[in-house]
């Protein structure tokens, strides 16, 4: 029964990566997230035009990721990230414990390529991670300072801890200073998060400021809430820097749980991807569920890129009834009617975040695909005694289901196919900055 709401997610998740890539002239407007929409009216623009638009929001989302990879408040953050490997520091014994190493060495590997931008949100949260690190803030705080080898120490009990070191990599001077400050914390009892009987402290805190020469170049802050179990009921990460706001953040109860992450610039939205789910999310039901059904009764997703935006819901429980109620047949019929099932139970639409109209909707199919695969084989020939090796072709038909976009005028595209045409490059290039690797 999990199967088809696995195979529901991958379509709509493959569909809000494949279409992050569109604009309108008034990029800057429409950026008030507010979660999953579905407007109806649809643009007066043709799909080619629709099309150069997407291709437009893509050079600039591009553009913007480049501006922030080069930042000082990230250049700063790769020149600390070498000098505290210069002398093998490290805060209480132990370096990767305090959540500003986390957080420079993740915006090192996205400055240099090596984490794209939806993998560099993701990340975020792994400073949220429970771990009871009071004591250890304690017995680090006072200041390190560079000495162009390693770090001098000066112990405070300030609760703070501060880095002080050069803004670049070559720098000789202490301009930069790294603070970590502010850490609040909660005991919970009983925790269902680090196992039953758990008696520890869960962060509610915390920030990080980057400056440099006394302005402000980067903030780091923490701060969450938990229930009686340590599960957290709130919980956002923001970074800020310069005019580029990174956040993480999630919400849940009993009944309702949301989770979003987003870049900012400005009061811009450059992306956003958010989901949200109502169902049973108690510890227990989640830990004996069967599969996803079990868990959310109907859900949300949406994904925004400049002022392109992707919609989709799915009631989870009338399509599990649906498919389940599908009698064995002949494969294509099956398809079908799993096609329909999935129509019937969800809705998906790609539209204009300023204007709210759309570029056009979602509808899944029933296809026969031929598929032509390339291997290499090598046969004995006789005359020569010896293998003759190369390439060989084969073609296969497949009963599959195809995501497609029904327009205005009512023609419709498979998404993959409207999306490659004519940008295939810019969507690679795209792809690869969202997490598509």
């Amino acid at each position: 029964m999990n199967k088809p709401f696995l195979k529901f997610t991958a379509f709509f998740l493959a569909g809000a990566m494949l279409v992050a890539c569109g604009s309108d002239d008034d990029a800057a407007k429409g950026n008030d997230d507010t979660g999953a929409e579905f407007p109806t009216e649809f643009s007066d623009l043709t799909v080619e035009e629709n099309k150069s638009n997407l291709q437009d929001n893509g050079i600039e989302f591009t553009n913007s990721v480049e501006t922030l990879k080069n930042s000082s408040g990230i250049e700063t953050s790769i020149a600390f990230s070498g000098f505290a490997e210069d002398g093998d520091l490290s805060v209480g014994g132990r370096k990767s414990a305090l959540p500003i190493f986390d957080l420079v060495n993740n915006l090192r590997n996205f400055a240099q390529n090596d984490q794209s931008v939806d993998k560099t949100l993701g990340t975020l949260r792994t400073s949220a991670e429970v771990e009871s690190i009071q004591a250890e803030l304690d017995n680090a705080a006072g200041t390190y300072t560079y000495n162009g080898q390693g770090w001098d120490y000066v112990a405070a009990a300030s609760g703070k801890i501060v880095f002080k070191f050069p803004s670049k990599d070559n720098g000789t001077t202490n301009n930069a200073e790294y603070t970590l400050y502010g850490y609040t914390g909660v005991n919970v009892t009983n925790s269902a998060v680090n196992g039953e009987g758990y008696t520890g402290e869960y962060p509610t805190g915390l920030k990080i400021d980057l400056t440099i020469d006394g302005q402000k170049k980067l903030e780091y802050s923490f701060a969450a809430a938990y229930n009686s179990k340590g599960e957290p009921t709130s919980l956002t990460i923001a970074v800020k820097v310069d005019a580029f706001v990174l956040a993480y953040e999630v919400s849940n109860d009993a009944s309702k749980a949301s989770v979003r992450y987003s870049l900012k610039e400005n009061d811009k939205n450059l992306y956003v991807l958010g989901a949200d789910a109502e169902g049973n999310f108690d510890t227990s039901n989640i830990e004996n569920s069967s599969g996803g059904d079990d868990v959310v009764n109907k859900g949300t997703i949406y994904f925004q890129l400049l002022n392109i935006k992707f919609s989709g819901e799915i009631d989870v429980k009338n399509l599990m009834t649906a498919i389940s109620a599908i009698p064995e047949q002949d494969e294509f019929e099956e398809e079908k009617a799993e096609a329909a099932a999935y129509n019937a139970n969800s809705t998906m639409v790609i539209f204009y975040a300023d204007s709210k109209k759309k570029i056009a909707e979602g509808e899944v199919v029933a296809v026969t695909k031929t598929e032509t695969y390339t291997y290499y084989d090598c046969e004995w020939n006789d005359e020569i005694q010896d293998y003759i090796c190369g390439y060989k072709e084969y073609t296969e038909e497949r009963t599959t289901k195809d995501l497609q976009l029904v327009f205005a005028d009512e023609s419709r595209m498979s998404l993959e196919t409207y999306i490659e045409s004519g940008f295939g490059q810019l969507t690679d290039k795209l792809e690869e900055l969202v997490g598509e690797e």
